[in-house]
């Protein structure tokens, strides 16, 4: 049995979802209406970002998205492409999805991905179209309904 390509939704609103990546050579994601996965996501874009198939592998690109696209936890630069490996995890507002290649071509390979190197994280080394993943560059604000609420100052004893 052929496995397709794909973008599981592990979390956010669509939490459970499998988007497979068959049938054209580009799938825009975003909350818009014309997009061709939609991810139900206030802090996304209309129009987020792209993952494009080429004959060496698929890639993820931003589209200019107003918070940015993660990939792996490293902000991608805007209009750059990132090659996708298998277990990556795209991060867009609150919604995070992990590619799996499928039995796409590309991705069939004799040896095993080397492991990373010690003191990463797991994470891959920064490359060209990664920024670094603790920049600061995060909106925590009093309009996020997630934040927790802040602590309450202690009642002075009368």
């Amino acid at each position: 049995m052929a496995h397709r390509p794909a973008l599981n939704v592990v979390e956010g609103t669509d939490k459970g979802k499998v988007f497979h990546l068959d049938g054209k050579d580009a799938f825009t994601l975003g909350r818009g209406h014309g997009v061709d996965i939609p991810i139900m996501d206030i802090r996304c874009s209309r129009e987020h970002c792209k993952v494009e198939r080429r004959p060496d592998g698929y890639y993820l690109s931003d589209l200019g998205s107003s918070l940015g696209t993660r990939l792996n936890g490293k902000k991608l630069k805007r209009s750059t492409y990132q090659r996708l490996e298998p277990g990556d995890r795209i991060r867009l507002g609150h919604t995070t999805l992990t590619f799996v290649p499928g039995d796409a071509p590309a991705y069939r390979a004799s040896t095993p991905a080397a492991a990373p190197p010690p003191g990463t994280g797991g994470f891959p080394s920064q490359g060209p179209g990664l920024e670094d993943p603790f920049a600061l560059d995060f909106d925590f604000g009093a309009g996020n309904p997630f934040a927790e609420p802040a602590p309450r100052p202690p009642v002075p004893s009368s």
